[in-house]
């Protein structure tokens, strides 16, 4: 654990605690690149159901061949279904990290990210990446509660991410956890699902 880092820690998929530190009051984040959102969680594939203890934290270059390492394995096995290479394969994360906007999942490794930025007066979650031998123990979802509790401890009242069309697990999964289809945008190959969430109901 890193002091003044904001921090999750969850057991079995269940929340014990949450610590938010000044640094995330009302940080204001620079938009950053557009990329494809993956909930690698909800995959077609999950995995083991062993319970787990995963510490979210902010990300440090100590973190940076760890968090590459999640990204190629959560989204190669979408290559062939999207039909080319998700953004987030070739993001400079080295770059996010210094920028403060990567937080990690860790539990004996690095097993999972999210990518947050402040855009418009919402919390922009960029990307969700949880690894292989992570997946199926509900870590996505703690990922996206995390990014939900962190925009409200900034004073937002909305979330925003997005997805491939292809992405169908993804989108289902989305639209049972309360976020709702806003737009679509063309691209090279398919089209990028824009969904929202109101936080409103969420007490900081």
């Amino acid at each position: 654990m890193f002091p003044g880092v904001p921090h999750l820690s969850y057991r079995g998929g269940q929340r014990l605690r949450i610590v938010a530190c000044e640094c995330c009051r009302g940080q204001d984040d620079e938009p950053i690149a557009r990329s494809f959102c993956s909930l690698a969680a909800v995959s077609p594939r999950p995995r083991g159901d062993t319970p787990m203890t995963y510490q979210i934290r902010r990300a440090t270059a100590r973190d940076l061949a760890a968090v590459e390492q999640v990204v190629f394995s959560a989204y190669e096995p979408w290559v062939d279904i999207v039909g080319g290479r998700p953004g987030p394969m070739d993001e400079d994360f080295a770059a996010l990290i210094a920028d403060g906007k990567v937080h990690v999942a860790v539990a004996d490794e690095v097993a999972g990210l999210i990518v947050l930025a402040t855009v418009d007066d919402a919390l922009l979650i960029e990307n969700v990446a949880v690894a292989p031998d992570h997946q199926g123990r509900g870590l996505g979802r703690q990922l996206i509660t995390f990014a939900e509790a962190t925009a409200v401890r900034r004073g937002l009242r909305t979330a925003r991410l997005f997805t491939h069309e292809r992405m169908t697990t993804n989108i289902t999964w989305y639209e049972r956890h309360g976020y709702v289809i806003s737009g679509m945008e063309p691209l090279p190959f398919g089209r990028l699902v824009h969904l929202r969430k109101s936080l409103a109901q969420i007490e900081g």
